[in-house]
């Protein structure tokens, strides 16, 4: 079975943009949706940081900001995992590509806006 990791990226970042500039449409949210679905059944989804970012925003549109706040701290620890992993083997550093510590840094801003939130 083929899992559509890509397409879960670009419809996440999509969606980010939508929401940034307004409320996303109900179709973008719903694609989103399906695709979160999907990729879930694959046994490496716990692992992928894209999943949990896009549950994170989904999540946060849903209103279940406690979700949002779950799902938001593990895609953290995941890139905090991949940082560790490339100081540990600093040929490995184009695997933060889209996670430095710029994004990391939003993350983590968005973080603490759900939990005020809450």
């Amino acid at each position: 079975m083929r899992f559509p990791w890509r397409e879960l990226k670009e419809a996440e970042v999509r969606l980010l943009a939508a929401f940034s500039e307004g409320q996303p449409s109900d179709e973008a949210r719903e694609e989103l949706r399906e695709l979160i679905g999907r990729v879930a059944l694959a046994p490496d989804a716990d692992e992928a940081i894209c999943f949990h970012g896009a549950s994170s925003l989904l999540a946060e549109l849903d209103g279940d900001l406690r979700s949002a706040i779950e799902s938001r701290k593990n895609e953290i620890r995941q890139i905090e995992r991949l940082h560790e992993l490339a100081r540990k083997n600093p040929g490995d550093a184009a695997a933060l590509k889209g996670c430095d510590e710029a994004d990391l840094q939003v993350r983590r801003d968005i973080l603490a806006r759900l939990e005020e939130a809450v």
